[in-house]
């Protein structure tokens, strides 16, 4: 019985013959060596020794026996696929025809391109194993020798001094296998009878809606990343899906940039959020293009990012505002590309002032952060209490740039809901009256908020300074005019520096969040008490 309850088998193990050949002196082969080290790891992982289901030719059928029934049977009632990528697996006329198969199988599954698991060996050139099997979970069985040679691990058998990169990437195969065994189980709650060979019971309507394009999950589009990035790609992209986001990406990208933009672009459409991990290499080029795919991803998202920003923003529905474009770098990646002339577009990428130099969790923990459903809408506006229907409105006035007058529009109507008269700064006009208006707005009110989100951080503070002048011509005001409340309200895109100002009683809104209401409401209420404290 496997451990997948409604499985007969809880992976496939797919290989050449010619690979698992016995060295002279050698007790075992290759793979055969493999899928021993991968039991005794996996059932640690489940912590359920014995209880795992493999199809392979040693545990079930000879090679001369195999027939395509009996191999198609098996794996329509498979979990997971690993196979070990060689020359020999492409060139054998069944290894190629089993994958297929498996993928024929699950391809109305949920969950179906993270269960392929791709061993490789380092002897199939790297363009031919990305234009095959981008997209599916690939492993690095082998490590770069000195003169630049592919070196393959546990070779002509493992040892636990000899090879520790052997074991490391096994306990990584296992470990990994043995998550995406866990994810299927919650998917599919089987009964825990007997295994039979009918194909698995079908995912619930409602589980597999959460990873289709109408599901009503955030949405995170997750770029392609640089070679030695791809374990933590995968990390990110379990992060996600653990944590109920759906993960969007070009599984197999078209070989020119035009191609791939008419890939990219729609599902960026529909994403909340741009994810990318910067590494060593600029990417994979195009056929019509000298920018690698790293460049061209980052581009493409800061373009629908400058659009979005300016759509309307729909309470609850994700999607429906700015797109948020998060991008992480490892602390020491910057010197390895500074005196590389090739690699000067990527280092100016790289050392931009939004992307995030830090350990991976804390990245992780940041798009958690940042990605969120928009906030509900505002409560229906609330009349006065009848014996305060005569008492005055608090005036608030929001100083924003013209890159924020936007964002600013929510601002204003969420403080008119609470029963405020708001404004924000004048536009049209000559000097004079633009700055008649913003004096008015600066001694008059009786609440400012500075907003924060567009406009530079240097722009902020510029306006701070000018307090200390304006406070002083509020006290000569007939009547005088008590020290304003203050507040900073902080909008797209999210990730900015601390601005570095502060001012007595003030506090800090952030529009970005589920609570943005209950902020406002308890500055508000601040306010109608009289201002700063």
């Amino acid at each position: 019985m496997a451990y997948l309850p409604g499985y007969e088998y809880d992976y496939f193990l797919s290989y050449a013959v010619v690979d698992d050949g016995q060295m002279a002196g050698v007790e075992n082969g290759w793979i055969t060596s493999l899928e021993r080290s991968l039991d005794v790891q996996l059932s640690q992982e489940i912590g359920r020794a014995g209880r795992l289901e493999v199809f392979w030719d040693r545990r079930s059928l000879t090679r001369n026996e195999v027939i395509e029934s009996q191999i198609r049977k098996a794996l329509q009632s498979t979990a997971c696929f690993v196979l070990v990528l060689t020359p020999g697996f492409l060139e054998s006329p069944w290894c190629p025809r089993e994958l297929d198969w498996f993928r024929e199988a699950i391809a109305r599954q949920p969950r179906n391109a993270s269960r392929i698991f791709v061993v490789d060996q380092g002897k199939v050139p790297n363009a031919e194993v990305r234009r095959l099997f981008d997209g599916n979970l690939q492993y690095a069985f082998f490590e770069r020798a000195t003169g630049g040679q592919n070196q393959l691990l546990g070779y002509p058998e493992p040892d636990s001094k000899l090879h520790p990169g052997y074991y490391n990437a096994v306990a990584t195969l296992a470990r990994e296998l043995g998550q995406e065994l866990r994810r299927l189980r919650e998917l599919n709650p089987a009964s825990s009878k007997p295994a039979d060979t009918s194909p698995p019971a079908p995912i619930p309507a409602a589980v597999a809606a959460s990873n289709s394009p109408g599901s009503a999950a955030l949405t995170v589009f997750l770029a392609e990343t640089s070679d030695e990035l791809i374990p933590q790609r995968r990390q990110v992209q379990h992060y996600l899906e653990d944590n109920q986001y759906r993960v969007l990406r070009v599984s197999s990208p078209a070989a020119t940039l035009a191609g791939w933009r008419q890939q990219a672009e729609p599902l960026l459409q529909q994403a909340d959020a741009f994810v990318q991990l910067l590494g060593q290499s600029p990417g994979r080029d195009f056929d019509d293009s000298s920018d690698g795919l790293v460049l061209q991803q980052a581009a493409l998202a800061v373009e629908l990012s400058a659009g979005r920003s300016r759509q309307q923003l729909q309470p609850g529905q994700p999607g429906s505002g700015p797109l948020q474009v998060l991008q992480w770098r490892s602390p020491d990646l910057l010197p390895k590309l500074r005196d590389q002339p090739e690699l000067q577009d990527l280092f100016r990428l790289a050392e931009g002032a939004g992307v995030i130099a830090g350990p991976l969790e804390e990245f992780k923990a940041e798009i958690k952060r940042t990605v969120k459903l928009p906030p509900p809408a505002p409560p229906p506006r609330q009349p006065l209490p009848e014996d305060q229907s005569q008492a005055r409105m608090p005036l608030v006035f929001i100083n924003a740039g013209p890159e924020d007058l936007p964002q600013a529009e929510r601002l204003l109507q969420l403080l008119a809901d609470l029963n405020c008269l708001p404004f924000t700064p004048l536009l049209d006009g000559s000097p004079e009256e633009i700055r008649r208006e913003l004096d008015a707005g600066l001694l008059d009110s009786d609440g400012l908020i500075y907003f924060y989100g567009q406009i530079s951080t240097e722009w902020l503070r510029r306006q701070f300074r000018t307090l200390p002048t304006i406070l002083p011509r509020r006290t000569l005001q007939q009547p005088p005019r008590p020290q304003p409340a203050v507040a900073i309200c902080c909008g797209e895109p999210p990730g900015k520096p601390r601005p570095g100002v502060a001012f007595p009683g003030m506090k800090t809104i952030d529009l970005l969040q589920a609570d943005a209401v209950r902020q406002l409401q308890e500055w508000v209420e601040l306010l109608r008490q009289g201002g700063a404290t």
